[in-house]
């Protein structure tokens, strides 16, 4: 998508964010590893 795209659907009121890379539930991750998750996630 670009940058205009994705500025289109936050503005119609779609939330945009973060994505992890496995889709663990981040609180039961050890604090390295729940931090690779959110650093390698695009």
């Amino acid at each position: 998508m670009t940058r205009e795209q994705v500025r289109g659907l936050q503005q119609s009121g779609m939330e945009i964010g973060a994505h992890t890379v496995s889709h663990p539930i981040l609180k039961t991750l050890a604090p390295a590893m729940a931090q690779a998750e959110i650093e390698q996630g695009k």
